[in-house]
């Protein structure tokens, strides 16, 4: 006897279950950080990521409710860390595509009823790059930390050290966009932000697996 019925599959996420570290811990990572890893596990930029995959779907809402999608909201893609309303639609649909439903807490929007949204975030990357340097010697992810995208953060709690904000090799400040976003690395020169000596290089976060 043959059974010709098709077999029952369960639901399959339309991107890869990447899932956030540090989440109840103060080194949670950051929303931002996250979506970069998951656009490198599918061998993308953050920008086409969210163009391929993000884009679309908020187009069609806001077609629906007859409220295109302007220029103004794209430009605040990068403050997708935030506790506003379009952080809110990022995390929703960061859980929906991979079935994951931790992910609002690497933003603020949880706490949105007790921060005030006035200077709540930068205006440029910041980072420890002892954060860094031990992330990479422990051979897990390098990712960027929830709090230091909290604009009256000034210090690492761990290594009670002022945050950087400027590449150790170019010296330019990094605005927190999204195109070419990378954790632990400077898009103008490609510098690893953790290097603290000569004989740490790039290698550890190669681009070359994107696809620009």
């Amino acid at each position: 006897h043959w059974e010709l019925a098709l077999p029952e599959f369960s639901p399959r996420s339309a991107l890869y279950q990447i899932r956030p570290i540090g989440i109840g811990t103060p080194e949670t990572e950051c929303l931002t950080s996250l979506l970069a890893r998951l656009a490198a596990a599918h061998h993308l930029a953050l920008g086409d990521l969210i163009l391929r995959y993000f884009l679309p779907i908020m187009r069609n809402k806001r077609a629906e409710a007859d409220r295109p999608l302007n220029h103004f909201e794209l430009n605040r893609m990068s403050y997708v860390n935030s506790a506003g309303a379009l952080a809110a639609e990022i995390v929703g649909l960061s859980e929906r595509l991979t079935f994951l439903p931790e992910i609002a807490s690497t933003s603020l929007v949880r706490w949105k009823e007790f921060v005030s949204r006035h200077e709540l975030l930068r205006h440029y990357r910041a980072w420890c790059a002892d954060c860094y340097n031990e992330q990479v010697a422990m051979g897990g992810a390098v990712y960027d930390l929830l709090l230091w995208v909290v604009l009256p953060v000034k210090v690492c709690s761990r290594h009670r050290r002022p945050l950087s904000e400027n590449c150790p090799n170019c010296q330019k400040r990094i605005r927190p966009t999204l195109k070419y976003y990378r954790p632990g690395s400077c898009p103008y020169c490609r510098t690893f932000l953790g290097a603290q000596k000569s004989d740490v290089t790039t290698a550890a976060i190669d681009d070359s697996d994107y696809e620009l």
